[in-house]
């Protein structure tokens, strides 16, 4: 989350970096991972028995109430964070006249 807010605020000071784009690999590589992982949350099948662990330290009425309020809240995380991170791929090494 910092690191999108602060390239938000970046831009281009000098030609040289116009041309090379100095630092577009990482967020074109954060944007794939977080469309991959926004695909794999919503469409995969979210079985309470899937985590045992959790099932027996919260139990099967907590731990389905959990996990049916916090995947909506990671599916909406990884597709904002995705929108965001092609805005910012999209508009971060344009020139800006101020």
């Amino acid at each position: 989350m910092v690191f999108i807010k602060d390239t938000q605020r970046r831009q281009v000071r000098l030609p040289e970096h116009e041309r090379t784009k100095p630092g577009r690999q990482i967020i074109t590589f954060l944007l794939i991972c977080n469309l991959a992982m926004w695909i794999v949350y919503t469409f995969e099948t979210q079985k309470v028995e899937a985590n045992p662990v959790q099932l027996e330290f919260f139990g099967k009425l907590a731990w389905t109430i959990l996990l049916r309020c916090t995947i909506p809240l990671a599916i909406f995380h990884r597709f904002h964070s995705t929108v965001v991170l092609a805005a910012i791929w999209k508009n971060s090494y344009k020139s800006r006249i101020e």
